[in-house]
């Protein structure tokens, strides 16, 4: 029942410091903090540090420096910062910024031209063979040029269509299923001829008005300046490279940088400064104290202190379970109903026992139970899934009650047969020793639930608390009593009178009187504070409530002993139907009733586990109150 020992750090320490510390002490060790400002018993005058983060946009900056080469950095809390001041970091970054985008606007331009040159070269290639100068077509006064494609069929349809027409059509060149043309005609025409064209499919293709002379020179022309311009954004590329081939590790180092503090400003919020100086506290681990003392130490200048819990008032104390690799896993089902107080017991190791323990008993058969506990065992080795280790914890245990059972897969003549000393007890041949028996488990479960209670009221100094309440000395002494005097009225035994005086009234008017009795030992004046005749009729109900839950906490027992049974009688009804048909059909609903019933029982008895967990025993031990320990972590 392991909660880890807790101890307070306080640090403080020169400004300039800070970051160091913080992600030394942040990411070497665990750290949970706490507002410094809560906890000073004093104003030294120091305030809150409440700024807005200057690390966020300049992390964002490098992040696209990079992006812009493919460059992945790896940052992580163990690297080593480097010492940098901000205010030059931010120079450097924008020094950087303005190189870098000097480089990618250059280069930006230079595709641009580039796509314009490879268009021009494009609208020249149809006409490369034309012996004319391509400029003087724009300058006619009266007539408008055209050039472009159409379908080659449409354009030996068009030359009849123009026969009649004011237009003169000349076939540049006819190439795969097009024929490239022009045409010439006179403006006032323009818009009847343009229609005529397009509606034979007409394409027209725009010449750049920087084409002058003769094609094939404009062409050769156009190809010399593309070469040009290619070779220029190879140059910028190789000097963008280069760039990033000598700066690279001083780049790295500014994001590390940059990445660690911006990791550790979540903490800022905790802290507290003064004029020169800042102010760190929370709580470490036993276990990573000396780490911590460590990485403080390697500061000359950092001072520091450590307390024990006991010490501090102003800060609660954070639980932290450490439990062994076999009670681990059942932590998730104690978080899940409150967090340990730092001074109460640790009751995963209980839960993990007594939960294995009750699966088993109700829900026993050596076949079932290994499935389950080999479906477990691979949930968590091949899928990470924590819940599979509980499962094959749980299987494992029901197959050892599968054995006490004499069950297999619902059969139960093979162990038998086989083992002649087994099975140890059948549960519905010798259903009251199965029912008696649950309730006798149960009993024992509650008084050790009690005992859990003592020890936490005396660990947590309410000595009134572990004598006098319904769960303390006073309420096991009563249950005892209650349980003998049941045994003995079933047995038909007398009972002394000294018997019920001493155990059964006495200690039922200590509970009574629990509160009082409480105030007196710890030598409060008003016993009363509420009133005699309130605190009587309070009382009253509550030794009622007592009564019925000590009934109704042991009985509710009784269903380990029932669930034993209704699991085979599950197994019958399913024996019954394959008995009634024949071949494959009388084994297929086996095979199914055994799949229902790991499936469908199994859930609904891991459920009635929880239950008797939660609400029979936690109750009358743990208050769940606790607060988890939560270590600042740097990676959000």
């Amino acid at each position: 029942m392991a909660i880890e020992k807790m101890h307070f750090v306080s640090i403080a320490g020169p400004k300039e410091k800070m970051n160091d510390v913080l992600i030394q002490s942040l990411g070497g060790s665990e750290l949970q903090l706490v507002n410094v400002l809560s906890v000073l018993d004093e104003d030294y005058g120091v305030k809150g540090m409440h700024t807005e983060n200057p690390y966020d946009t300049l992390l964002a900056k490098m992040d696209d420096l990079f992006a812009m080469e493919g460059i992945k950095v790896e940052c992580g809390k163990d690297q080593e910062c480097p010492t940098m001041a901000l205010k030059d970091v931010e120079e450097e970054i924008r020094s950087y910024e303005q190189v870098i985008n000097s480089m990618q606007k250059e280069i930006q331009t230079t595709r641009e031209d580039l796509s314009r040159k490879m268009q021009m070269r494009n609208q020249i290639l149809p006409i490369q063979d034309l012996n004319i100068q391509v400029d003087k077509l724009f300058n006619f006064r009266f007539l408008n040029f055209r050039f472009g494609r159409m379908p080659k069929a449409n354009f030996f349809k068009m030359q009849e269509y123009i026969e009649d027409r004011q237009v003169i059509m000349y076939n540049v060149k006819l190439e795969g299923d097009f024929a490239y043309l022009m045409y010439f005609m006179p403006e006032k025409e323009s818009a009847g001829i343009d229609n005529l064209f397009k509606s034979l499919f007409f394409e027209r293709i725009w010449i750049s008005d920087e084409v002058k002379g003769y094609p094939k020179e404009a062409l050769g022309r156009v190809d010399h300046e593309i070469a040009i311009l290619n070779t220029r954004i190879q140059e910028v590329e190789a000097q963008f490279k280069d760039f990033f081939t000598t700066n690279r590790e001083r780049l790295k180092e500014i994001h590390i940088f940059l990445f660690q503090l911006n990791q550790v400003y979540g903490a800022h919020k905790y802290l507290a400064q003064s004029e020169r100086a800042f102010f760190l506290g929370g709580w470490v681990p036993g276990n990573r104290l000396e780490a911590l003392k460590e990485s403080l130490e390697k500061h000359h200048a950092v001072s520091y202190m450590v307390e024990e819990a006991q010490a501090v008032r102003k800060a609660p104390v954070p639980t932290k379970l450490e439990n062994n690799g076999f009670f681990r896993p059942f932590e998730a089902l104690v978080t899940m109903y409150g967090t340990p107080g730092y001074k109460e017991l640790d009751p995963t190791p209980l839960v993990a026992l007594t939960y294995i323990l009750m699966f088993g008993m109700m829900f026993g058969d050596l076949g079932q139970g290994l499935v389950i506990a080999g479906l477990g065992w691979w949930l968590f080795k091949k899928k990470g899934v924590k819940l599979g280790r509980i499962m094959a914890y749980l299987g494992g245990m029901s197959a050892v009650f599968g054995l006490v059972y004499g069950s297999v897969f619902g059969n139960e003549e093979v162990i038998g047969e086989l083992v002649p000393f087994l099975p140890l007890i059948h549960p519905m041949h010798e259903m009251t020793t199965v029912l008696l028996g649950a309730v006798g488990f149960g009993a024992f479960l509650l008084l050790g639930a009690m005992l859990l209670n003592m020890l936490n009221a005396w660990r947590a100094g309410k000595v009134g608390k572990m004598l006098f309440d319904r769960n303390g000395l006073a309420g096991m002494v009563f249950y005892v009593a209650l349980l003998v005097l049941g045994v003995r009225i079933f047995q038909a035994k007398a009972i002394p009178l000294a018997y019920v005086l001493l155990l059964l009234v006495l200690p039922f008017l200590i509970m009574l009187l629990a509160h009082p009795l409480e105030r007196l030992l710890a030598k409060e004046g008003n016993l009363f504070p509420e009133g005699k005749g309130q605190f009587f009729v309070e009382s009253g109900f509550e030794m009622m409530e007592t009564l019925l839950g000590f009934l109704s906490n042991t009985i509710s027992f009784i269903r380990v002993g029932a669930f034993a049974m209704n699991h085979v009688a599950f197994f019958m009804a399913f024996h019954m139907l394959s008995d009634m048909m024949e071949g494959a059909g009388s084994i297929a609903v086996m095979v199914f009733g055994n799949i229902l019933i790991i499936v469908l029982e199994g859930m609904i008895v891991g459920i009635q586990g929880l239950r008797l967990e939660y609400y029979e025993l936690f109750g009358r031990f743990f208050t769940g109150e606790g607060i988890e320990f939560k270590p600042f972590n740097m990676n959000g």
